[in-house]
């Protein structure tokens, strides 16, 4: 699975799947698109799961951790902050 993707529309559907809590949208993006759970904005270093615990999307957050295999622990690069902090953030 890839954990980089230049397809700039992409990525903006799957962060605003993640977002908004669609998941059956996050899963496909990630399997049409052979893309690994931890794919990151290449700017800004953002990944679904951030995006997904912004937008306070539980369902989201956990498959991506529990079955995705995503990285809780990831910081992206704007404000260093990893999805416990944006899950914080937005209660």
């Amino acid at each position: 699975m890839a954990t980089k993707c230049s397809d700039e529309s992409v990525l903006a559907g799957l962060f605003l799947a993640a977002y908004s809590g669609n998941l059956a949208d996050v899963k496909s993006t990630l399997k049409n698109n052979a893309l690994s759970a931890d794919v990151a904005d290449p700017n800004k270093g953002s990944t679904a799961l951030l995006w997904a615990s912004t937008g306070g999307s539980l369902e989201v957050v956990e498959w991506l951790v529990k079955q995705g295999g995503a990285n809780a622990g990831h910081r992206n690069k704007v404000r260093g902050g990893d999805a416990m902090a944006a899950g914080r953030e937005q209660f």
